[in-house]
């Protein structure tokens, strides 16, 4: 069945734990039970299994508000490419392995690997803290902008 769904011995099981029986004893208790008992457990199991497939469903259409409403999934932000990443690139095109790239990185001299530090920041673009920067001083120029055409139009 589904993952998580549920069958007539389960609760069955489920019942007679609650009462304080064995699970040892279990099985055999349930050998020992006539055809409409079992019957009468298949169809709990099917109320219970309608039930929880209602639910997924609501949750799923985010019909269901509150704390357990369907999530939507988080973009996440792509990971920065660093010295060693751009070099896998540039290696792995020469057809070389990871094992042998991991070797030949270990013995690249600093000097060179900082050549791919910087072609890393280069793809990386700038640091958050710059990007806020900027983005603070095109705001300032917005609102001074606004601020003159209002003058402009007051003096005609």
């Amino acid at each position: 069945g589904l993952k998580g769904s549920v069958n007539a011995y389960s609760v069955f099981t489920k019942d007679h734990l609650m009462k304080g029986s064995k699970m040892v004893e279990l099985g055999q208790l349930w050998k020992d039970l006539s055809e409409d008992k079992r019957m009468a457990y298949k169809a709990r199991a099917e109320e219970i299994n309608l039930e929880r497939a209602k639910e997924r469903s609501k949750k799923s259409s985010g019909e269901e508000v509150g704390e357990e409403t369907a999530r939507k999934p988080v973009a996440k932000a792509p990971r920065k490419a660093s010295a060693y990443n751009i070099f896998t690139k540039q290696e792995r095109l020469k057809g070389l392995t990871m094992e042998e790239i991991g070797a030949k990185w270990r013995q690249t001299l600093e000097t060179e690997k900082e050549h791919y530090r910087k072609l890393a920041d280069e793809a990386n673009g700038p640091p958050k803290e710059q990007v806020e920067k900027v983005e603070e001083i095109e705001k300032a120029e917005e609102v001074e902008g606004v601020e003159e055409s209002d003058d402009s139009s007051s003096s005609s």
